[in-house]
């Protein structure tokens, strides 16, 4: 996948949710959240499924690590 498609996948995703209520249930922070969003740091697949759970779907395993699920 194109990196700047997935950028602006994540952002819209990233765009449909509270950051600080999704950061307070992932027991992390709205930064490391923002990093996630803009690309500049990526989430085991662990995680993922996570910010997935958590964000109730708005926020896809498949658009946060599309190199392990496609």
């Amino acid at each position: 996948m194109d990196n700047t498609l997935r950028r602006k996948q994540l952002e819209k995703a990233f765009a449909m949710v509270d950051l600080r209520a999704l950061a307070e249930e992932l027991n992390t922070t709205v930064g490391t959240l923002y990093n996630i969003k803009y690309g500049l740091r990526q989430v085991s697949a662990v995680r993922a499924i996570a910010i997935e759970k958590a964000s109730k779907k708005q926020i896809t395993r498949q658009i946060l690590r599309p190199d392990i699920f496609q």
